[in-house]
């Protein structure tokens, strides 16, 4: 079998993938988080064979503001458009991350006078969520591609693609937002962890392999792993990260390796990553709402909108257009995966009425 670049959630209800059995902690792990996993550290036993197709980099203490990236990142996205007279394709949901990939591109076009290189692909669930951006930079300035969901059919693979993803995986998880107004989030991740799992699982024994199946892997992170804020930050960070980075691949069902090579997700680009490994202390504040401040700070600064500064939270959107895809998991009933021939293998699998994620 060749090595594995992508596997969605049903393998573990099936304990296999294509004819390989899945080691039993692997399936348990990959149902607690709802999705397949592939271990960036390469520590877990998996059952398979897979590729890691973004090694983890090193910290960067001293490296450049998370702003600095953004801007740097856009005007090179920029300066390749006009160098290749291929317009970008922008996945605008509304929320922070894919709002601050849009400034930090149209900053980048303004200053180059090209933002007739600039297409947004929305919404209405994108308006709903910052009606006020849409208005003043969206809204008869720049060519729009009205969409429905699923999203993934309006994408086009001869432009550049860009969307938000990776943003959650750099700042901490959606999850946590029921935990940090409590101070849970604040605890020792041992204290709590084995509770976490076990609600979901749903048997306290099978939370126990789990938690033991994932010691080692925590162990390699490059950073302290003290509290479950910081431990829901690793897992997602470490393992869901190659998900995210596919799951856009694979729900546009045609042209997979096409697509691939023209996507780019703003946040995987390894400067970002190395940021947040380096700045566990500026990702959040006291509460829910300074979370991924830093993001919200760049917004400010082209926009001005002290309004949306101070109300605007993390909303559990994964991009808007995921969202939709990933909720209907339940309904499509397949097992997929893809190996790095880039080849999805969909598998569709019987009913089961016992299914919750």
């Amino acid at each position: 079998m060749r090595p594995v670049i992508y596997i969605n959630p049903y393998l573990s209800t099936e304990g296999r993938i294509g004819r390989l059995p899945l080691r039993e902690e692997y399936a348990l792990t990959a149902r607690f988080f709802f999705c397949g996993v592939i271990d960036r550290t390469e520590t877990l036993e998996t059952g398979f064979p897979y590729r890691v197709m973004d090694p983890i980099p090193a910290p960067a203490p001293d490296g450049p503001s998370f702003a600095r990236i953004s801007d740097e990142i856009g005007r090179e996205l920029m300066e390749k458009a006009a160098a290749d007279g291929k317009a970008i394709q922008i996945l605008w949901s509304g929320g922070i991350d894919s709002t601050l990939v849009l400034c930090s591109l149209l900053k980048a076009a303004e200053q180059a006078g090209r933002t007739d290189l600039l297409e947004v692909v929305l919404t209405i669930d994108s308006v709903q969520e910052y009606p006020r951006f849409y208005d003043r930079y969206i809204r008869g300035r720049l060519r729009c591609v009205p969409a429905s969901h699923p999203v993934f059919s309006y994408l086009d693979d001869d432009k550049t693609i860009v969307t938000g993803e990776h943003g959650d995986q750099l700042f901490g998880s959606d999850y946590l937002s029921k935990y940090v107004p409590t101070g849970t989030a604040w605890l020792p991740w041992e204290d709590v962890l084995h509770l976490i799992v076990t609600g979901k699982l749903g048997d306290p024994r099978q939370a126990e392999r789990v938690v033991d199946y994932l010691r080692p892997q925590i162990a390699k992170a490059p950073v302290p792993i003290a509290t479950l804020f910081d431990l829901y930050w690793w897992l997602n960070f470490s393992l869901k990260w190659q998900h995210v980075t596919f799951r856009t691949v694979i729900y546009k069902r045609t042209n997979h390796r096409k697509t691939y090579e023209t996507l780019v997700h703003f946040f995987r680009d390894p400067r970002f990553q190395a940021w947040s490994l380096a700045n566990r202390d500026k990702v959040i504040g006291d509460d829910w709402k300074s979370y991924k401040g830093v993001a919200k700070d760049a917004i400010l600064e082209f926009t001005g909108d002290e309004d949306y500064f101070e109300r605007k939270t993390k909303m559990v959107s994964l991009q808007g257009y995921s969202q939709t895809t990933e909720a209907n998991w339940g309904k499509m009933r397949e097992m997929i995966y893809m190996c790095d021939d880039f080849q999805p293998r969909y598998e569709t699998l019987a009913l089961r009425d016992d299914w919750e994620h």
